[in-house]
């Protein structure tokens, strides 16, 4: 159910929020979360973004600006692309689970 998968990391973010311990915490537990929803947005891989803004910042001399997740490089995987071998697999599952019953 689409509506379903719509609220899902709601869900269970509320659950995970509920114990993440200090003020401090849930600070940067929120940061985390909307850099994660960020790159869900923009249809980024967001542990390749994050590769990409760590060895922007380690070379030096880039404008914070442009390393949101709306201007990762062209180059960079896409979300889309990453879980389209994930998206088979589970459709292979499913046919697969369907010919044995």
């Amino acid at each position: 159910n689409q509506a379903e998968r719509v609220i899902r990391p709601i869900v269970i973010g509320r659950k995970n929020w509920l114990f993440v311990g200090s003020d401090d915490a849930t600070a940067w537990a929120a940061r985390n979360h909307t850099l994660f929803e960020s790159c869900r947005l923009a249809q980024v891989e967001p542990r390749a973004y994050l590769r990409h803004v760590i060895a922007s910042l380690h070379a030096g001399g880039v404008d914070p600006a442009t390393l949101t997740p709306e201007c990762a490089p062209a180059d960079s995987p896409r979300r889309a692309e990453t879980t389209a071998g994930a998206r088979q697999r589970r459709h292979r599952t499913l046919t697969l689970g369907r010919a044995s019953v």
